[in-house]
């Protein structure tokens, strides 16, 4: 493949095919178009297994940040395009033309190497940046994502290129949900230059879509500035995390307290009913923080906003909770308290 302008580049690669000169000065001229990574024609895993092994980091990006948040973001979130089946030949096709000996290699998402088998081929979507809106399919070239075939549960890798944006790393997370992925092989956070890959319909290791959304909530600019700089973010922050080690110190000393045979009625009482609530507050800040996306099922918010609000509920409501607690402090006074 050797990267060659081709049908094969047009499957993998999202950018203006310019010089990639965060990547690296000799990269050599590529001509200017716009194509997409191919979908994994599987159906993704409801919770992904653990990779083992598997370790992720965070490094700066150079400046400037997207204008807007990367789900709201057409060149990161491929969902908001979209795409339509179309028929083409299902394989490679060679338009000849320069090539880029650095480019990412297609058989490198699979462990065997492989040249994946191609199972659909679709048209993805322009972008009207005027009304923020999805136009027609893109007519050039024919083909602009294809479906390659894996087996349920296969574990995919990050293309091997030529490219590296340091400290031993080849690409950025753009953009991340449970089922699909936007890899980026500069330290842009934009796809005007270099190689972005688009991966759809695949099972996120969840330490990494984990680590994405944390950065992102931190780092990502709106009206460029970080929303982590701005003071009503922080404060919900501080908040929780006031919160959360209130209730640490809570839960250490009633363990203290069963180790050390005391009663602990009371204090389980306490765990059970401050616990509950600080995980719904963490939840509904968390919320307020990514805005509409929390309340998206391709993150796991709005999951863990339901969880969270059922630990008010099960195995003893609140009001139970605060009953037993109330019963335990007037005991002493004579004041009996009844359901």
């Amino acid at each position: 493949m050797r990267g060659r302008q081709s049908g094969l580049l047009a499957l993998l690669v999202l950018c203006l095919l310019l010089p990639a000169a965060a990547a690296t000065a000799q990269a050599p001229e590529l001509l200017a178009g716009r194509a997409f990574l191919p979908l994994v024609s599987a159906s993704a895993p409801s919770s992904c297994q653990p990779l083992p092994g598997a370790t992720y980091n965070t490094l700066s990006v150079l400046p400037p940040p997207t204008d807007r948040p990367a789900e709201q973001h057409a060149d990161l979130n491929l969902a908001l395009r979209g795409y339509t089946p179309t028929s083409a030949y299902l394989g490679l096709v060679d338009y000849g033309g320069p090539t880029d000996p650095a480019a990412p290699q297609l058989p490198g998402l699979f462990a065997d190497n492989r040249t994946g088998a191609f199972v659909r081929v679709q048209r993805v979507y322009d972008w009207n940046w005027a009304c923020n809106c999805r136009g027609a399919p893109l007519a050039n070239p024919p083909v602009t994502l294809a479906e390659l075939a894996v087996t349920p549960g296969e574990t995919l890798h990050v293309p091997d290129s030529g490219y590296t944006i340091g400290s031993g790393y080849e690409v950025v997370v753009l953009y991340a949900a449970p089922d699909r992925l936007t890899l980026k092989y500069t330290r842009n956070d934009n796809v005007v230059h270099g190689f972005t890959l688009h991966l759809e319909n695949l099972c996120v290791d969840a330490p990494l879509l984990s680590l994405y959304q944390r950065w992102n909530a931190a780092g990502r600019s709106q009206f460029g500035r970080p929303i982590g700089e701005k003071q009503s973010i922080q404060w919900l922050i501080a908040n929780t995390a006031t919160e959360v080690e209130a209730l640490r110190s809570l839960v250490y000393r009633t363990a203290w307290m069963v180790d050390t045979h005391q009663p602990y009625t009371k204090e389980a009482a306490m765990c059970k009913l401050y616990g509950s609530e600080v995980a719904s507050r963490a939840v509904d800040r968390a919320l307020q923080v990514h805005g509409a996306l929390g309340y998206d099922r391709d993150f796991p918010l709005e999951r863990n906003w339901r969880d969270a609000r059922i630990a008010e509920i099960f195995e003893g409501t609140n009001e139970i909770q605060r009953i037993v607690i109330a019963g335990q402090v007037l005991r002493p006074y004579g004041v009996r308290v009844a359901p």
